[in-house]
């Protein structure tokens, strides 16, 4: 089965191959959130050149400088199917000031975003400040390593306490210290060792130790101080190793050059972690106190070793409370002193060392990417694929996007069809088709006000007056003067009346709408079978789905499951391994197809039917995506036939509103988190990630746009396309907090297993 509870992250940041400490952090958060059951994909932001050197589980990379590829990360994260970002903030790593190309991508973004900070600045410059408080602002929530890190938001920066959550840097999970096995295997034993690690720069202060040496090495002669780690990229690029010769000449000038040894390289977990174990005492000696926190302070403490450090920011909130010694800064006799102490009394540094092994063991990865994913679930809004400037989930469901517009295209005989930019074009009348699709889409309000309620009727009366009792067929265009303009409609506008009509069946809010509603559906019932279009049929299985329960059941359940056979006959027929869909094209509407059977095999318990739905839906929703991951439905200017170029415009939103509502559909069946991302996908559609990067929704009316061409939007508001938006809003605000079904024991569509 594919579990609901499934939640899909986004983490944004540095990553691996490249060597810096929030690559690191990048790669062990991502583990950690997947190990504690999210699903997450790394999106790496990498240097001039390096664009071909990512591999899992980077899934995609952005140039630093291109601001281009900014707003493309970002549309992809909307058309993926993402649940939350988390983005990893340091002032370097983004292009422009201080990183400022990141706010771009931050604008663009549809779903929660919760930022790591690993540098709050107690006195930003006028150009930081702007740059930081811009990431604050467009961050859902905060994460800070430490408490100091809280107050700094808190006081210098105003954020409100509610938005910032403190989560300490994870560590390895690693057991208590066996210093003695780990020289061994170092070739260490008999030694005393100190140990300090981490990309080599010159504010390290790794020369305050190695003063020290002289006078530890004198009461300890068999010292060994470790310094572990290549130098930092951005310090060779422009200096070379110059730091790291400057601290071997100052060793050799001290007489310790035996008792210091430089690893200089970037080690893997593996060989940092054996060398934290063999160490005695770790030292961080650093120079600046506005150190917000160290991943390799984090590190050493979470594996158990007795720290002296500097009073910096996170050491000071580390080491608290007995947990580690402080010395000041840049005091190499403190630094002897301290240390002496602690190696001439073992019971003092063994108990230093299980308190901090202890302590840490809340901050072993696993433990934080569970609290990682517990803030991520807390910021999720009720809608999370909205986009920013959308309404919030409460004003989807208040005012659905598409209503006011629906409202002011009906009159008093019915919703008129087509629209000349947003003025309701009279000419051409009003048709059955967008009237019962009207049905359909009111129906969908959980609370309806007088508006909804007084055009729910219009149209149903609508309904009513194209129906033919002689004939036992529906009527579908009809002019302005109230005039029908033909006898007999089309076969697709009697599948949507029946499925308009079960819909009000089904709502059943006022009585007299379901009994005309229902008298309507039992006379059409004799010449449903006289109607073999397939769109038309899964319209109608939809319909008589909708109305199950009536008084009328045993009539409703027949010609349900002889229209579902026929539909499921065709596909197995048809389908072929290349191309598993009901016709040899792709025209309109298509994904009405697989949801009417989804929805009939789950009614009869037709486990077969729905799997082969199953299977033809997530092939639709494959060839519906492109290399972007936008929703990409095939365009009606020549549609898309088996072997042949396909139509790439015009694009309708029909197709977005038919998708999402098959999504919903089979998520309903399967509990499959995918169907949430394929219905999220084709909603962003309608919010500019799509083939034209614009808009599909117009400010003005809050309707919209006819379609997308190769020349942009079809300005024209007509009915279609706004129902398309009504129906999919609807759709997308239920699907966040769908109601809790069994799972079926089925998750074989996927593989093409039963």
């Amino acid at each position: 089965m594919f579990p609901s509870s499934i939640f899909r992250v986004a983490v944004i940041g540095t990553h691996a191959p490249r060597q810096c400490g929030i690559a690191t952090f990048t790669g062990d958060l991502a583990g950690a959130i997947a190990s504690a059951g999210g699903e997450v994909e790394v999106i790496a932001v990498v240097e001039p050149g390096d664009e071909d050197v990512y591999q899992a589980p980077v899934s995609k990379v952005f140039r630093q400088e291109e601001r281009s590829d900014y707003i493309r990360v970002a549309d992809w994260i909307n058309g993926n199917g993402f649940d939350a970002v988390c983005l990893q903030h340091e002032f370097g790593i983004y292009g422009g000031s201080y990183g400022r190309h990141i706010t771009g991508l931050l604008e663009r973004l549809d779903v929660p975003v919760l930022t790591t900070l690993h540098t709050i600045l107690e006195r930003p410059t006028h150009d930081q400040r702007v740059a930081f408080d811009e990431v604050l602002q467009l961050s859902s929530g905060l994460a800070t390593m430490s408490k100091k890190g809280r107050q700094l938001l808190l006081d210098v920066y105003g954020v409100p306490d509610s938005r910032i959550t403190v989560v300490p840097h994870g560590i390895p999970e690693v057991g208590p210290k066996s210093s003695e096995d780990a020289k061994a295997r170092l070739g260490l034993s008999g030694r005393k060792v100190l140990l300090t690690f981490g990309l080599l720069s010159p504010d390290k202060g790794i020369e305050q130790v190695i003063e020290a040496l002289p006078d530890l090495v004198e009461a300890c002669p068999d010292l060994l101080y470790l310094v572990v780690g290549a130098t930092h990229p951005k310090i060779r690029l422009h200096h070379g190793e110059s730091y790291r010769q400057q601290l071997m000449d100052l060793a050799r000038r001290l007489g310790v050059v035996a008792h210091v040894e430089f690893e200089n390289r970037f080690m893997t977990l593996d060989e940092l972690t054996l060398r934290l174990q063999a160490a005695d005492v770790y030292v961080t000696p650093y120079l600046k106190r506005e150190q917000i926190t160290s991943g390799a302070l984090s590190y050493a403490f979470g594996c158990g070793n007795a720290v002296v450090s500097t009073p910096y920011w996170h050491a000071e909130e580390l080491l608290a409370d007995g947990r580690g010694r402080l010395v000041p800064f840049g005091c190499p006799e403190g630094i002897s002193a301290t240390v002496q102490d602690l190696l001439a009394d073992p019971v003092e540094l063994q108990r230093i060392q299980m308190d901090a092994y202890r302590h840490g063991l809340a901050m072993q990865w696993p433990n934080i990417g569970r609290k990682y994913l517990k803030v991520f679930r807390s910021l999720r809004p009720a809608v999370a694929a909205l986009p920013s400037d959308h309404p919030s989930s409460e004003e989807v469901m208040g005012t659905p996007l598409g209503l006011d517009r629906l409202l002011d295209m009906t009159d008093d005989v019915g919703l008129l069809q087509h629209a000349t930019y947003s003025v309701p074009n009279r000419f051409e009348g009003y048709c059955l088709d967008d009237n019962a699709r009207a049905l359909v889409a009111l129906t969908g309000i959980d609370c309806p006000d007088k508006r909804v309620r007084k055009a729910t009727e219009t149209c149903l009366a609508f309904v009513d007056h194209a129906f033919d009792g002689g004939k036992r067929t529906f009527r579908n265009f009809m002019g302005f003067d109230r005039t029908w303009l033909e006898s007999t409609g089309s076969h697709d506008s009697f599948g949507r009346a029946i499925w308009g009509l079960g819909s009000i069946i089904g709502a059943g809010r006022r009585s007299s709408h379901v009994d005309l509603a229902s008298e309507l559906l039992v006379k059409a019932c004799s010449g449903l079978l006289a109607v073999d279009s397939l769109r038309a049929r899964a319209y109608m299985i939809l319909g008589l789905a909708a109305a199950q329960g009536t008084p009328y059941n045993d009539l409703i359940s027949k010609a349900r499951r002889t229209l579902s056979t026929w539909l499921h006959r065709i596909l197995g027929e048809r389908a072929t391994t290349e191309w598993p869909w009901f016709e040899d094209s792709l025209t309109y509407d298509n994904a009405v197809l697989c949801a009417a059977l989804i929805c009939a095999g789950q009614m009869d318990g037709d486990e077969r039917m729905t799997l082969d739905a199953l299977r033809s839906l997530l092939w639709l929703t494959q060839v519906q995506t492109d290399d972007e991951s936008r929703f990409f439905p095939v365009g009606s200017d020549g549609f898309w036939r088996s072997g042949s170029e396909r139509a790439i415009y015009d694009q309708q939103p029909l197709e977005a509103w038919s998708t999402i509502h098959a999504c919903a559909v089979a998520y309903e069946a399967t509990q499959d988190s995918q169907w949430l991302r394929e219905a999220k996908r084709a909603w962003a559609w309608f919010f500019g990630s799509n083939s034209g990067s614009v808009r599909m929704v117009d400010p003005d009316t809050g309707g919209c746009f006819d379609g997308l061409t190769p020349d942009g939007v079809n300005f024209n508001l007509g009915a279609e396309s706004t129902l398309s938006l009504l129906g999919s809003s609807l759709l997308v605000s239920k699907l966040i907090q769908p109601r809790s079904l069994p799972a079926l024991t089925f998750a074989g569509y996927a593989n093409g297993s039963t």
